[in-house]
């Protein structure tokens, strides 16, 4: 038997914000290997940048964040890579302060994940409605980051890293469509809830599995049709009305 062929990795570029009134970026680019590559900051106004080679880092002299520059920097670290935010949407704005459409560079990325998204994906947060970056370090055992984007981008690293350990399934997940991805989300919560009221799922844990998924199914095609009656019914008595 053939073994599944493992996805092609990718570079991973780390996007992380923080501040209000003057929008703080950090853009971190990750070798396929996790090994950072390139470091691009706007921090109090300033943009600054250091590239990574073997053992010796180059620094970029401190310059203004004009749109040139950021669209430069931040395409080139997302050029091909699997692009990592919290949330995409307020990475957007706070690219917009400084460039009028950062689509156009950051579409250069070959994949991109809200990572709040997909923590709920893989069990971590699917009981939260709006989580918190803060929330997920506390499920991970992490040390939750600082309001500035730079720990903020740290953190998102260590939490990347993590979740590339588990295996290729991870992969799969984040290549899967919205609509596919909520069809997942619905069974990671039906798996957490099962594990919470009976304990963690063991496939040596003594059960006759194909017992059980016979008779699960023939309950669920009764309720199937219970609630498909339920819905016909509805829809009569609104036609008499």
């Amino acid at each position: 038997m053939e073994s599944e062929p493992r996805p092609a990795r990718l570079p991973v570029c780390i996007l992380a914000t923080a501040g209000d009134e003057r929008a703080d970026v950090v853009c971190v680019r990750l070798s396929c290997a996790g090994i950072i590559e390139t470091l691009f900051a706007i921090e109090g106004g300033v943009a600054t940048a250091s590239y990574h080679r073997a053992d010796t880092v180059e620094t970029m002299d401190a310059v203004p964040p004009e749109a040139e520059t950021v669209a430069e920097m931040v395409g080139e670290a997302a050029d091909g890579a699997l692009l990592v935010t919290w949330e995409l949407e307020r990475t957007f704005e706070a690219l917009r302060r400084f460039h009028p459409s950062p689509d156009t560079f950051l579409a250069r990325a070959a994949l991109d994940v809200e990572l709040s998204a997909a923590a709920a994906l893989v069990g971590l947060l699917d009981d939260i409605i709006d989580p918190t970056i803060e929330q997920l370090a506390e499920r991970m055992s992490l040390s939750p980051p600082v309001a500035s984007a730079r720990e903020r981008a740290t953190f998102l690293i260590r939490v990347v890293r993590i979740l590339a350990a588990s295996g290729v399934w991870l992969s799969h997940v984040l290549a899967l469509g919205g609509d596919e991805r909520s069809i997942l989300a619905i069974c990671a919560r039906r798996l957490a809830e099962g594990k919470q009221a009976y304990g963690e799922w063991r496939l040596d844990d003594g059960r006759d599995f194909a017992r059980e998924a016979y008779e699960e199914v023939i309950d669920g095609l009764h309720y199937a049709a219970a609630g498909l009656l339920k819905l016909q019914e509805h829809a009569r008595h609104r036609e008499v009305r």
